[in-house]
């Protein structure tokens, strides 16, 4: 019986068909025999089981198999025989059960049959020999073993079907208790109708590739696939669904014919569609060539360049002088031009050209020159004589020959061509080698191309000498060997030996070599000798002996009494800390080695390490051998006693190794902590009595102080001397009095903090109330004389105990505070009426109730003109013309009231700089007494000899300047308009009004003395309403300033400045230079626009003050 398989969708067999590949040995005879039996003998029960199980929808033909008899074979082994198929295929009424292996068989009428379908319960019952379905066409016997679904359809497209069978396999397993249930067999016409053919409507073409789209046939049964076909030939095939294809792995060259069919899902196939001729195409251009060479000869040159790296690199086109050469496509990567003229310069390049036509970029040009050069000489040959080599060749048999050149290395060595067929060479070096090439050249000077290269070495006879100075040391598992450099040409190095075993080698150069990979406590012999390049040895050199030592310098462990080491102990780590309580007086250290002969000090002194066997052992003094394979036992012992003081402490444990020289430093730092006490012994004040009186367990103490004390002293005494004291923040001496500390009238609190050596703080607070003053007595007895612009008062001061001051109001405004009893104003306006308000002050700063005086000072009387006598002129006129005399106006003199004083009235000096009404000058003589009373800050960065350092002391003093966070006051660095402007208005004592009305100045950090000078009438900002606040101010725009608060008038013999003259500042300059507020930069200049420093600044300002108010500072 044959078997036949169906086949897999091939470009040969259509879907469906099937193929005869062999007999079938598997299944015997009898079995074959039985099956047909069984199929025809049983009929299966009635589908009443199953009422309601529909046809598969797919199948909507009649069906063939449909009332047809069946065949049993083994109908016993059948339950409820029947037929199974249904007359309308709409439902199962009936079904087989297949208890064992059996079959039944339909006899047909001849049909063709497109599908068979076959419905079991459960398919699974099967295992791994299946339900196989038989047919039979003319004589024929095909079958399918597949049945993988519970409902199955299978397209067989068979002609001319007369018998069909199914049959169980022997392997599978079932019985009557689990039959396998045959719902129907049933079995269709075949479609004779394929689909409509596709039509390609469009395609695209790449690199290598080719697409094409189709449009969609149409089928009753639905499209299944779609084939593809190249060149006739079926390549693929793509889902039913799909009308799009993409060809890759073409070749660029070629053209291919591409057609597509469709297949329904009954397996007919349409006619193919019309087909379609693509070649694929390469865009991109290759690259261009490269390594383009010429070789020349007698007219003509042979090109050669490296092959494109391209797969579809058609061919080359090749240029000579910019016009191509070749008429087709050169294959090739290289090419022969003749008929070229000798002497004559060419320009060659060349092009690639894929398959798509597409050609790269020129390469770059090679020129050469063709010429009638000889022949490329043969037959060349060296031979040696020591150092002196000899080149002989084959006659040339050019008929032009000049003669011969020799190059050596590249280099031609020949000065002249030589008319001979040999050439000596001389000097040579040993161990070198050397490349000798020959050419010919003719008459015209052209050059052969070189002959074949011949190579030789020079080699030296003679061994070098043995190398010399050789000395070694050792180190742990390593010695370094040493030599003198010998002195040969051709020495290509030196080998190096440990006894007769070669060590190491190393380059002539190197006169050192490091041996690793030693024992220790080993003895080794080293030697070493020289090699030249000619494989030429020395003898060996002086052998020296070595021991290698262990450079362990580690301990193994580190106890530590009295303390506990952070981190824990590690060999590698080598630096640890202790923290020790306050009452710890020493400690000491447990340091133990790693290996025996390790020697270790502790700050210094040894401390003795042990081990076994053989102990104590020190450098020198060795102990007993160990045993061989017994470990060492090592163990150190205790340091002597390590004293500890409050903070950090040092230990040194010095480990030094074996070999003497390998040192490691263990450091542990002992931080011993301080004193908790911040008690006080003692508290005492340089008046009074403490209530309650001191405790040191009483933190608050109470003392009252009589109204006329202004400042006290305490005196604290601390009861650890490690502590330190302070009172009110500032640092005191225990058991000294502090500074006077100032007292105000009431409550007054003294802190006398201490702090303890740890750290640890105590604060003592001592509540002083200073009692009261009462209010001072007003001045007495004041008499008042005034001129239109001055008034002057003289009065009787308060007799009072605590008398301090006298504060003067004009107009209800603080101007003046006096300790005498006089008063002198000037600038007054003429005819003006003024109340003045004295006020005594007593040390508490409370002011009496005040005495009130009114002035109006005169009004100016114009004086009458003197008589002016005007001589007569003399001219040569004969008559003089009399000058009419003018009428004398007499001068009144105004009457001054005398003011009545007990001092005599001090001389005014009407031209003397005053400052103006712009300015409070009381409130600038009580800036000024102030800083009478206030200590100096001095600054880092001014030294008490420069010559500011005293105009600074005071301006920092009287607040106009306070310097950096940093203690620094920068004296020589420009000043910027708003710093000055500070500095200006500090002086003055200046508040502002309104708000700022400058574009740039509103949210500055000086914005407040910006606008009080603006609104004080002293600055007025630039043209565009901006005041320029960062930007530096000019020593000029500084005078301008001062100036505008004062009353000042430059003399026509004053002081004037060289390159002042013209300057927009020039009379104020001159003014100041006159009152002696400024003196220039030296060499009469004033330099006015130059930047002003800041010490320049203040130095200004305080001038003026001191000329305007007579301050007699020395500045």
């Amino acid at each position: 019986m044959k078997t036949w398989q169906r086949l897999e969708r091939s470009s040969k067999y259509k879907i469906g068909e099937y193929k005869m590949i062999g007999s079938r040995t598997s299944v015997s005879k009898k079995n074959t025999f039985r099956r047909f039996a069984v199929l025809m003998t049983v009929m299966a029960l009635l589908f009443s089981l199953v009422p309601n199980l529909t046809v598969n929808a797919e199948v909507a033909d009649p069906d063939i198999l449909s009332g047809r008899p069946v065949t049993y074979v083994n109908s016993s082994q059948f339950s409820n025989p029947a037929n199974a198929t249904d007359a309308n295929d709409s439902t199962f009424t009936s079904m087989w059960e297949f208890n064992h292996n059996y079959g039944l068989t339909f006899n047909t009428p001849t049909a063709n049959i497109g599908t068979i379908r076959i419905v079991v319960d459960d398919y699974h019952k099967m295992q791994n020999d299946g339900l196989v379905v038989f047919w039979t066409t003319d004589g024929a016997v095909q079958n399918n073993r597949w049945i993988s679904a519970n409902d199955t359809t299978m397209v067989v497209n068979l002609n001319n079907v007369y018998m069909i069978s199914v049959t169980l396999g022997d392997s599978t397993v079932v019985s009557s208790s689990n039959p396998l249930k045959l719902y129907t067999i049933e079995a269709y016409a075949k479609d004779p109708t394929p689909p409509t053919v596709p039509t390609i409507t469009s395609h695209t073409i790449g690199n290598g590739q080719v697409s094409f789209d189709w449009s969609a046939s149409s089928d009753a049964d639905g499209v299944s696939v779609y084939t593809i076909y190249q060149d006739g030939e079926s390549i693929d095939e793509v889902n039913g669904t799909t009308t799009t294809y993409t060809k890759g792995g073409l070749s660029n060259a070629d053209t291919h014919s591409y057609q597509v069919s469709a297949v329904d899902t009954k397996a007919n196939e349409s006619a193919r569609s019309e087909a379609i001729s693509l070649k694929s195409n390469n865009s991109i251009p290759p690259a261009k060539p490269v390594n383009l060479e010429g070789v020349a000869s007698s007219n003509t040159v042979d090109l050669s360049w490296e092959p494109a790296i391209e797969e579809d690199i058609e061919g080359y086109n090749i240029y000579v002088d910019g016009a191509q050469d070749n008429e087709g496509l050169v294959p090739d990567n290289y090419y022969n031009i003749n008929g070229l003229t000798n002497g004559i310069s060419y320009a060659f390049t060349v092009e690639a050209v894929n398959t798509s036509g597409v050609a790269s970029a020129i390469s770059d040009t090679t020129t050469v020159i063709p010429s009638n050069a000889p022949a490329k000489i043969t037959g060349v040959d060296v031979t040696l004589d020591d150092t002196t080599a000899t080149v002989t060749w084959n006659e040339s048999s050019h008929e032009d020959l000049k003669g011969y050149d020799v190059y050596i290395d590249g280099v031609k060595a020949t000065s002249e061509p030589v008319t001979g067929l040999t050439y000596t060479v001389t000097g040579l070096k040993y161990g070198t080698k050397y490349n000798f090439e020959v050419t010919a050249s003719n008459r015209s000077d052209e050059e052969s191309i070189k002959s074949d290269t011949v190579s030789i070495t020079i080699v030296n006879p003679n061994a070098p000498v043995s190398p010399s100075g050789v000395s070694v040391v050792s180190g742990s598992r390593h010695a370094v060997i040493s030599w003198t450099a010998n002195t040969e040409s051709d020495l290509a190095g030196y080998e190096i030996y440990i006894g007769n075993n070669l060590a190491g080698q190393v380059n002539a150069n190197v006169t050192s070599y490091d041996i690793t990979g030693l024992s220790n406590d080993t003895t080794y012999s080293l030697k070493v000798l020289a090699v030249n390049t000619s494989n030429q040895f020395s003898a060996f050199s002086e052998a020296f002996s070595v021991t290698p030592l262990s450079d362990n310098s580690k301990l193994t462990t580190l106890v530590m009494g009295g303390g506990t080491l952070t981190p824990v102990f590690s060999p590698t780590e080598l630096n640890y800390t202790v923290n020790v309580a306050n009452d710890v007086a020493s400690v000491t250290v447990t340091p133990t080695v790693s290996e025996r002969y390790e020697t270790v000090k502790v700050n210094g002194v040894a401390v003795v390490q042990n081990f076994m066997p053989g102990m104590p052992s020190f450098p020198g003094m060795p102990g007993i051998p160990p045993m061989p394979g017994t470990p060492d036992v090592l163990w150190g012992n205790t340091s002597g006693e390590l004293p500890v003081h409050v903070g950090v402490n040092i230990i040194d444990i010095e480990v030094t190794a074996k070999d003497g020289k390998t040192v490691s430093h263990y450091v542990v730092s002992v931080y011993k902590a301080g004193s908790l006490n911040s008690d006080l012994s003692n508290l005492t004040t340089s008046i009074g009595v403490l209530d309650p009186i001191f405790n040191t367990t009483d933190l608050n103490y109470y003392l009252t102080v009589d109204a006329d004390v202004s400042s006290m002293k305490v005196k604290p005494t601390a009861a650890d001397s490690h502590a330190s004291v302070s009172v009110n923040g500032v640092i005191v001496t225990s058991g000294d009095d502090s500074l006077p500390i100032d007292l105000n009238v009431g409550d007054n609190i003294i802190e006398v903090k201490v702090t303890a050596e740890d750290g640890t703080t105590k604060t003592y607070t001592v509540n002083v109330t200073r009692e009261a003053l009462p209010i001072p007595s007003d001045v007495t007895n004041l008499i008042e004389s005034h001129t239109t612009t001055t008034a002057n008062f003289t009065f009787s001061l308060p007799t009072d105990r605590d008398f301090s001051t006298v504060n003067i109001y004009m107009n209800g405004d603080a101007v003046d505070s006096v300790t005498s009893g006089v008063y002198i104003v000037e600038n007054l306006t003429p005819n003006t009426s003024y109340t003045f308000l004295f006020k005594a002050v007593n040390k508490a700063g409370a002011e009496s109730v005040g005495v009130t005086h009114i002035v109006k000072t005169d009004a100016i009387t114009p004086p009458v003109e003197p008589i002016v006598v005007i001589p007569p002129v003399v001219t040569s006129t004969p008559t003089a013309t009399p000058v009419p005399t003018p009428v004398a106006t007499p001068v009144v003199t105004p009457v001054v009231t005398p003011v009545v004083t007990p001092t005599p009235t001090p001389v005014v000096n009407q031209d003397k700089p005053v400052l103006n009404d712009k300015v409070n000058v009381g409130i600038i003589r009580a800036i000024v007494e102030k800083a009478q009373n206030t200590p100096s800050k001095p600054f880092s960065d001014v030294p008490a000899k420069s010559w500011s350092a005293a105009t600074i002391d005071l301006a920092t003093r009287m607040g106009i300047v306070s310097g950096d966070t940093n203690g620094s006051f920068n004296p020589t660095k420009p000043t910027t308009r708003a710093e000055f402007a500070t500095m200006f208005v500090n002086a003055l004592g200046l508040t502002p009004s309104g708000t700022s009305s400058f574009s740039d100045a509103n949210g500055h950090w000086a914005e407040d003395a910006i606008q009080a000078l603006k609104s004080n009438g002293i600055i007025s900002g630039y043209g565009d309403g901006s005041f320029k606040p960062d930007q530096t101010i000019s020593r000029a725009e500084i005078v301008t300033m001062i100036t505008k608060v004062m009353t000042i008038k430059a003399s026509a013999s004053g002081k004037q400045f060289s390159d002042v003259k013209g300057n927009w500042a020039q009379n104020a300059i001159n003014a100041a230079a006159d009152a002696g507020i400024i003196s220039g930069t030296g060499n009469g200049k004033f330099d006015p626009n130059a930047n002003a420093t800041k010490e320049q600044s203040v130095a200004m300002i305080l001038r003026m003050l001191n000329v305007t108010l007579d301050l007699g500072l020395k500045l």
